[in-house]
């Protein structure tokens, strides 16, 4: 799973029950229409409703799933992720982010905080480097409420230097801090610029020397007017019938954003091997090799994620514990050493390859056994049957896992529905999993791993090698 950022609703004023009174009569008529969406689909809240994708007649997207479920969970999603930046403002999708509970031209920032404090719904903004996604977490008959309080945060911000100045000279640091406490995920992001050329280098997180470029209103209106567009943002929900969203979003989203109007366009992205390197004092190093992997929608996407579970997709089930039935856990056998593969997809390129984490003295036997193990991968004979049914029973799991949980199905209509206008049940993504070969995974698996490769560490690298070191 891609890499993601949240932030938490921050309260910093008080809010009298008056001004909050206040507020909502001021958006009576708002309300009261969204009200009549939602009393047209009285129903029984234990009928079930699969995935459905449709579009409002200016093009946004509105994305539903109901479980019968009595939460919600709502999201407006904007195609303009990290990848979308503009050259000379990386960052500035980060600082957009975190205007995401800030002043909007219906509530201002006090009363957002607050109302959605009062009714229990929990307002929360994150970003890939594809989308920003804006999302709430309410009680099912509070789902109006929260899709007027997300789609304001997301179409309608105000973006008042005052305001957002603070907010995002705060978040970028705090977030900074964070990701440099987090070497698994600054190894991520280094990755990305090693191995990427085009939109895809660009980091999720803003640095902090780029604040004085991205934390200017004027700059930060130009990027939200350039991709909350029509056909760049869709509505979606889990636990809200499919009627009662596509009447929230024709009411909320259905006017004032032109049909023709289409959304900025990434620099394409190819990927180019390359190395990055971080030395820091701490005694352990965080290591990632890596190749093309398939993008998105390619016939290379199921093997490839099987043979990531074949080679050790989470590592031990215990801390220190051995993973004997994975490839890299026999490889790895010797050495004290953490790892998992992973598998980054991308609507026209990805990333295939494993992370390790050693202590600074076994980091190079750590990374020299890893390079090993993946050739003799790619040479053919380490992969066995036994390999392939472990890793289509640990898919298949994962897959249940995941569309078992609110959080999972919301990533799920966010990341695949939306952008691919498509959906598999899980049924049908069980007999394709069971159809993938011994055969088919070993083709592409030499494939893959006989091109370049790129490489990221970070950690007391004494013990390193370099990617050249590599063969």
């Amino acid at each position: 799973m891609l890499a993601k950022v949240s932030s938490q609703i921050r309260s910093r004023h008080f809010v009298t029950r008056h001004q909050s009174e206040s507020a909502l009569v001021r958006s009576g008529s708002l309300s009261s229409k969204l009200k009549e969406q939602q009393s047209l689909s009285v129903r029984d809240a234990t009928q079930k409703e699969d995935v459905t994708l449709s579009k409002l007649p200016n093009g946004v997207s509105v994305v539903s799933c109901d479980p019968g479920s009595l939460y919600a969970r709502v999201g407006v999603v904007v195609t303009g992720g990290s990848r979308y930046e503009p050259p000379g403002l990386e960052g500035i999708s980060h600082a957009l982010r975190a205007c995401g509970h800030t002043s909007t031209e219906k509530f201002p920032s006090v009363t957002l905080i607050k109302e959605s404090n009062y009714y229990g719904i929990d307002l929360q903004v994150s970003g890939t480097r594809d989308h920003l996604v804006y999302t709430a977490v309410c009680e099912r008959d509070r789902a109006d409420l929260a899709v007027q309080y997300v789609a304001e945060a997301a179409i309608n911000p105000r973006l008042d230097w005052h305001e957002v100045e603070p907010w995002i000279a705060e978040a970028v640091r705090y977030d900074s801090a964070w990701l440099r406490s987090n070497p698994a995920a600054l190894v991520t992001e280094l990755l990305h610029r090693a191995s990427f050329t085009g939109g895809l280098a660009n980091s999720i997180y803003a640095s902090p020397d780029n604040l004085p470029l991205i934390n200017n209103p004027t700059r930060l209106r130009e990027y939200h007017d350039a991709v909350t567009k029509a056909e760049s943002i869709a509505l979606i929900g889990y636990g809200v019938s499919h009627y009662e969203l596509n009447g929230f979003a024709s009411v909320l989203l259905g006017d004032g954003i032109a049909r023709d109007s289409i959304g900025v366009a990434s620099t394409p992205s190819r990927f180019r091997p390359g190395q990055e390197r971080l030395a820091t004092p701490d005694d352990w190093v965080v290591c990632a090799l890596t190749y093309e992997g398939a993008a998105a929608l390619s016939d290379d996407v199921l093997p490839l994620e099987l043979l990531r579970y074949a080679l050790g997709a989470d590592g031990p089930k215990c801390r220190w514990g051995a993973d004997s039935s994975s490839v890299l856990g026999v490889g790895l056998a010797a050495t004290p050493a953490g790892f998992s593969a992973f598998s980054h997809s991308y609507a026209d390129a990805g990333l295939f390859g494993v992370l390790v984490a050693a202590h600074c003295s076994r980091a190079g036997e750590a990374v020299a056994e890893v390079n090993a193990t993946l050739a003799a991968v790619r040479d053919g004979g380490l992969l066995t049957d036994a390999h392939l049914r472990r890793a289509k029973k640990r898919l298949i799991v994962n897959l249940h896992e995941t569309a078992a949980t609110p959080e999972g199905m919301l990533d799920y209509l966010a990341r695949m529905v939306y952008p691919t206008g498509m959906h598999i049940s899980l049924a049908n993504v069980e007999r394709l999993v069971e159809a993938v070969t011994l055969e088919t995974v070993a083709k592409v698996a030499s494939r893959v791993l006989s091109g370049p490769k790129s490489m990221a560490s970070v950690g007391n690298l004494m013990t390193t090698p370099y990617l050249e070191d590599l063969k």
